[in-house]
C-alpha cells in the first residue's frame, strides 16, 4: 500500500465552479441486476436484491482534489481504494462519475454498500478527495464534503 501523503492539517476548499460541476454530473453504479443512474437531490429507493442495505456511495480514488493524474498513478490510487474498501469487508460495484458538459473523462469509482461517515470521511482524507456521492435509501441523493472543507464545520 502506498503512503498517505496529504497534508492532513490544511482546510480544503472546494471551489465553487467544481461543486456545481459535481452536482451537475450523473453518477452510474453497474449492480449485478443492472446499470443505476444516480443524480444529487434526486430520491434513491433501493433496486431489487439491495433492500437490506441501507446506503450506496460513490467513490473514488482518480485525480486527487481533482488534480489530474496519469493513468497509471491514478490505477495505483484505485487499486488502494478498492484495498481499503475490501478491508474494512464491504460489498463494492463498478461505478463512474459522468461530466455532462464533457470536461471531464468518466473517472473509475466504486458503489460501496454501507459505508459509514466515518469510512467515507477516512477514504477522502486518505485519497484527496473533496466529495462523495451519498444515496441513503429513501432520501435525497447529496454530496458528502471532505471533512475539513469549511462548509462542513
Amino acid at each position: 500500500m502506498k503512503p498517505d501523503t496529504h497534508d492532513h492539517t490544511a482546510e480544503v476548499v472546494i471551489p465553487a465552479e467544481l461543486l456545481l460541476a459535481y452536482e451537475a454530473a450523473s453518477y452510474w453504479v453497474d449492480l449485478p441486476s443492472g446499470r443505476i443512474t444516480l443524480k444529487i437531490g434526486g430520491e434513491f429507493d433501493p433496486p431489487h436484491g439491495l433492500e437490506v442495505y441501507s446506503r450506496l456511495a460513490v467513490v473514488t480514488a482518480f485525480n486527487p482534489f481533482s488534480r489530474l493524474l496519469s493513468q497509471v498513478e491514478n490505477e495505483v490510487h484505485q487499486a488502494d481504494l478498492i484495498e481499503a474498501v475490501e478491508v474494512a469487508g464491504l460489498a463494492w460495484f463498478p461505478a463512474a462519475g459522468d461530466d455532462p458538459i464533457g470536461e471531464w473523462e468518466p473517472e473509475p469509482s466504486l458503489g460501496v454498500l454501507d459505508p459509514s461517515d466515518e469510512q467515507l470521511d477516512g477514504w477522502m482524507e486518505r485519497f484527496g478527495q473533496n466529495a462523495v456521492v451519498v444515496a441513503d435509501f429513501g432520501r435525497p441523493i447529496m454530496l458528502r464534503l471532505h471533512p475539513r472543507d469549511k462548509r462542513t464545520a
